[in-house]
């Protein structure tokens, strides 16, 4: 798919060991103080329990806060325990509903959410009932938690800061069914790489508890622009809801929920910086054009928010600091917003953005998720992007001739990666064949339900679409590989080549284009039946049996 995927983990890594290296010297001696800035974890014993959550103050002064000694797991607190690195700082209150999230920002400490697990039907956390230090060296610091529900049910649950790394890890033990992550989102996004993004706001979702078709992460443009919460989990069976708060105008966005169970880590990831994310607001009075800087390099994601959930999307733009970005026309009544997605080469090292998050927990780019989640990955990419870029290299160093057994061998692998992913793309056609004789069988029962059922359908429509113009990808492939071949051996071929490998490009991109808009929709089916299924009795019994169907074909390619 792109190139850019293994520049950016490299950057990713490499920002990371240049971030340690510069400060490995002043690394404090087992036993010596607590020294702010530096990426190490410590963990604290606050002095006395809090019946209410800290000030962002308090956890920056630690005023009273006694530093536990490396390696020391016995230790008992007096109050309650907080860690912290050099981008966050966690409190886990006996009193308290969960970990208590704070970053550490240029303008000073910000309460950021409030990280929950809890038992199946319980309503509220009373406290803490035992914690237990599992880890605690520069490293890393790491509590076993059991939470005391309301209800009298309890569950365990064990939450990890590594060195230098704005990332909470929580790991859910017994009891743990529902796993909440709350905060104050304008925004959720669930991107969609290579199609359009879904948006929600409180007005999208129509119920308190609201399916959202993330797979395995999620996006939370938090309110004043300046911080990103992203969610990362590893099991796409675990699903996830947005929480909507209160009622009419008041309603807010203030919580997702994710499904717990055994190894159903969840990761959260904070992206801070000034303006770290932009949103230009309604254009009034006709359409609207205006300019945004962004406030630093990067691969930028555009979302021109519609009336529904469905954005339209930009393609990642490599967007430098001192460029300027000019949105035209935008309709009257739209949203614009924009956030950084990923890296480029002239993204500051110790800026994070949301596709680093991905590869340091799932340890996968987008285009391997993609692969993954629809069984196309293999040991090796085979897809046109990869391919046509490591074909381009031996060119370039004049060893193509010298390669040409192992350029018909990936050449080869190509093309049929190129063929089972049309194959799969066709079978998303089949699902929508099926799900429409569905629909048909309840066009006599009213129900807004399937009006929505088939919006969902047409996008799949429309990509399909795109995939099937002429040529298709496999045609393309089948006229450019034997190309290809021909060209082995010359020593002026590589212009000749580029233009060939643009071919590949362009069907590669119209191939991941379509299976990913496909996923997409097919995740809002879902998530569209199974909630018609509780709330429109009209249609319960074909939205089950959609429901089911989409969920099928999802997890088995």
């Amino acid at each position: 798919m792109r190139r850019s995927e293994v520049g950016g983990r490299r950057a990713c890594r490499f920002a990371f060991a240049v971030l340690c290296a510069l400060v490995v010297g002043e690394r404090a001696a087992p036993g010596d103080d607590y020294q702010p800035g530096t990426p190490f974890a410590y963990l604290f014993d606050t002095g006395s329990p809090s019946a209410r959550p800290l000030s962002a103050r308090s956890v920056e002064k630690k005023d009273g806060w006694k530093l536990v000694s490396e390696d020391d797991s016995a230790h008992v607190f007096r109050g309650d325990a907080a860690f912290v690195n050099d981008r966050l700082a966690v409190v886990l209150r006996r009193q308290g509903p969960g970990a208590e999230v704070y970053s550490h920002t240029s303008a000073g400490t910000k309460a950021r959410g409030v990280v929950m697990a809890a038992p199946g039907g319980a309503v509220s956390i009373a406290g803490i009932e035992s914690l237990a230090i599992a880890d605690n060296t520069p490293a890393a610091v790491e509590l076993e938690v059991t939470h005391q529900a309301d209800s009298g049910a309890s569950c365990s649950a064990s939450y990890r800061l590594t060195t230098g790394q704005a990332v909470l890890e929580m790991a859910p033990g017994a009891g743990a069914d529902r796993l909440f992550v709350w905060c104050k989102p304008r925004y959720v996004v669930v991107p969609d790489f290579f199609g359009d993004d879904m948006v929600f706001t409180a007005e999208t979702c129509d119920r308190d508890r609201y399916g959202l078709p993330a797979e395995s992460f999620l996006i939370h443009l938090l309110e004043g622009g300046d911080a990103m919460l992203m969610c990362v989990w590893r099991s796409p069976r675990q699903g996830a809801h947005a929480v909507v708060v209160g009622d009419g105008s008041g309603r807010k966005l203030r919580a997702c929920e994710v499904r717990g169970g055994d190894e159903a880590s969840l990761w959260i990831a904070l992206l801070e910086g000034e303006s770290f994310w932009h949103e230009i607001p309604p254009a009034t009075g006709g359409s609207a054009s205006t300019a945004w800087k962004p406030p630093f390099a990067a691969k930028w994601r555009c979302d021109f928010l519609a009336p529904g959930p469905f954005a339209m999307s930009t393609d990642h733009q490599q967007i430098d600091a001192e460029d300027e970005v000019r949105f035209e026309a935008i309709p009257d009544g739209a949203s614009v917003i924009a956030y950084p997605l990923d890296r480029n080469r002239s993204t500051p090292l110790t800026t994070f953005c949301a596709i680093d998050v991905l590869r340091n927990t799932l340890g996968v780019g987008p285009c391997q998720y993609i692969l993954q989640t629809e069984g196309l990955a293999s040991a090796t990419s085979s897809t046109p992007e990869s391919v046509a870029a490591w074909v381009e290299r031996q060119f370039e160093r004049d060893r193509a001739g010298d390669q040409s057994d192992e350029i018909a061998r990936q050449l080869a692998a190509m093309v049929e990666h190129v063929r089972h992913a049309q194959g799969r793309i066709e079978r998303y056609a089949a699902l929508a064949a099926e799900v429409r004789r569905t629909c048909g069988a309840a066009e006599s029962q009213a129900s807004r339900a399937l009006g929505g059922w088939l919006a969902t359908l047409d996008r799949i429509d429309e990509a399909l679409s795109v995939a099937r113009d002429a040529p298709t990808p496999p045609e393309v492939v089948a006229e450019v590989v034997p190309a290809i071949h021909d060209l082995l051996g010359r020593g002026d071929a590589l212009e000749e080549y580029r233009a060939w490998a643009a071919r590949l490009h362009e069907a590669g991109a119209r191939q991941d284009g379509a299976l990913s808009r496909c996923r997409m929709a097919v995740r809002w089916l879902a998530q569209q039946a199974r909630m018609a299924a509780t709330t429109d009795p009209a249609v319960a019994a074909p939205a089950r049996q959609i429901a089911a169907r989409a969920e099928q074909f999802l997890r088995q390619p």
